[in-house]
């Protein structure tokens, strides 16, 4: 986490961890993709990527008033990054080591939700 003064009021609170694994070259598109959707899906949008680096990341970054601290916010970001890393990080490194392409991870999780019901 890193704190920055945005001017004489506001703090910024930045959050960011990088997944340990790279991207793969040829898995950028899906990668893309996938982070679409799953940033669609939760309440605050927080995966990205840097093409150029290969790099696949959780980013929230939060405002406050310079003497606020919300107590509840550094466990609620941390919660959010476990629950994150442990529904979608599997998925996201089979797709950005390209052992598994979007495509794939829609017909197994069709598959998955067909044999539930």
């Amino acid at each position: 986490m890193t704190t920055r003064k945005a001017d004489d009021l506001l703090k910024i609170e930045e959050f960011y961890l990088p997944f340990p694994f790279l991207l793969h070259e040829e898995a950028k598109s899906d990668m893309a993709r996938f982070i679409a959707l799953v940033n669609k899906a939760i309440d605050i949008p927080a995966l990205g990527m840097c093409e150029m680096n290969r790099v696949i990341f959780f980013r929230h970054v939060h405002m406050c008033l310079q003497e606020e601290i919300e107590e509840q916010l550094f466990p609620s970001v941390i919660a959010t990054i476990v629950m994150l890393f442990d529904m979608f990080g599997e998925k996201m490194e089979a797709i950005a080591l390209g052992k598994a392409s979007l495509y794939d991870l829609i017909q197994e999780t069709s598959r998955e939700l067909a044999t539930a019901k």
